[in-house]
């Protein structure tokens, strides 16, 4: 809408969009809590929000790329595709580390700092072989390790 009545690019309006499309669930999540809403209904919205701002990320950064002109062949095709791939990357990498990391919890012995520690220095290891080896959003594969780990961390953890 905005790219018909202004004389800017599709590509720096849906950059517009994507800085302005996240939501923020705190109230939806405060509301659920005051009425007792079951656990997983919160950490599920609280996922949806963190994924949705994983995405916006992602979806910024290639459109960040196309403008600048390192994105190669600046087309909303060639976009599309980077976005696919950094996106669902993203996602088959950290759902992997996630498990991996959730599969080591038990290894720890039920030591609280140990857990506290392992799941703390993950993310940025994580983030960084996302972006700078494998060519995937740093950003998802984190939220997804966390969601996962969330998941499965919680028979795990002491």
């Amino acid at each position: 809408a905005v790219a018909a009545v202004t004389p800017f690019g599709i590509v720096t309006c849906l950059l517009l969009g994507a800085m302005i499309a996240t939501t923020d669930p705190s109230a939806v999540i405060a509301v659920f809590r005051d009425v007792g809403a079951p656990a997983l209904l919160i950490r599920l919205v609280e996922g949806e929000a963190l994924l949705n701002d994983a995405a916006a990320i992602a979806i910024m950064g290639v459109l960040l790329a196309m403008l600048t002109g390192h994105g190669g062949d600046a087309s909303i095709g060639t976009g599309l595709r980077e976005l696919a791939k950094g996106f669902s990357g993203g996602v088959v990498f950290g759902l992997t580390a996630g498990r991996i990391a959730a599969f080591l919890l038990p290894a720890l012995r039920g030591i609280a700092q140990a857990e506290a520690a392992w799941t703390l220095a993950l993310p940025y290891p994580l983030y960084l072989v996302a972006e700078d080896v494998l060519g995937v959003s740093g950003v998802v594969s984190v939220v997804c390790a966390g969601l996962v780990i969330g998941a499965l961390g919680r028979t795990r953890m002491t």
